[in-house]
């Protein structure tokens, strides 16, 4: 046999050696992870809130599906899942974090990807403020209580008591104490309670208030007990004014 036929015989030799490892699992595509997306979610919070953050679902160079988790930027991360969303609280004031996300493939939890780009939050106290153009309203403080005088909410329910201040950023806005409602993780929306009348300061509606005037005061609302997150909004004027918060 030529040289030739000899080098021909060794290619198709090793050709046939390589598609048996293929066969066993060997020889494979790189197998790897590229570093997710942007991340998605708020850019800024208050202490206690619990806020939502989420990135594209993708796959790894061998089209496993993949499994995530985010860096908090407290020394804390979430837990590996397949979801690609995930909650957090954060309890520091004034402080910002970057958030950012990792994968790894499903099958091989030994290939993970690079992470990805930073998101800034910015995380603000009780006490925040927020306006819609017209009212300027601030979150004073939140607290539960299982009766207000005398009053009791309905069996498995209790107060929750939102102190609240807004200031007109127009003439002649209104403040209407009946137009702050809270709606509840599960989506149920609840009205102002009547035991807010037998709070120590409780807020009282104001109409034609000019630019400047303020008012202050505490509302109740009865709420499910145990649900993973509550918002207060007003929603006299577009766009609401909202503060979502959990305990």
């Amino acid at each position: 046999m030529n040289g030739r036929g000899f080098n021909r015989l060794t290619k198709l030799s090793a050709l046939a050696l390589c598609g048996a490892v293929l066969l066993m699992g060997g020889c494979s595509v790189p197998h790897t992870v590229s570093a997710p997306g942007v991340v998605q979610g708020p850019s800024e919070g208050i202490v206690g809130a619990l806020l939502e953050f989420s990135t594209a679902r993708e796959s790894c160079s061998q089209g496993h599906g993949l499994e995530y988790r985010f860096d908090w930027d407290d020394g804390s991360y979430s837990e590996w899942r397949s979801a690609t969303r995930a909650s957090t609280v954060w309890d520091a004031e004034d402080t910002t974090y970057a958030v950012r996300v990792q994968a790894r493939c499903k099958l091989d939890p030994s290939v993970v990807s690079a992470w990805s780009s930073p998101h800034p939050v910015s995380i603000t106290a009780i006490g925040a403020t927020r306006d819609n153009g017209y009212l300027a309203i601030t979150l004073h403080s939140v607290e539960f209580a299982d009766e207000i005088r005398g009053n009791r909410p309905e069996p498995g329910k209790v107060y929750l008591i939102a102190r609240v201040e807004g200031v007109a950023l127009r003439n002649v806005v209104h403040l209407v104490a009946d137009s702050f409602r809270v709606v509840q993780a599960d989506g149920q929306v609840c009205s102002s309670s009547g035991a807010r009348v037998a709070l120590d300061r409780r807020l009282e509606t104001r109409t034609n208030m000019y630019v400047g005037d303020r008012a202050e005061g505490g509302l109740a609302f009865e709420v499910a007990r145990g649900q993973e997150h509550y918002t207060l909004e007003y929603f006299f004027y577009e766009p609401s004014v909202a503060f979502r918060f959990s305990f």
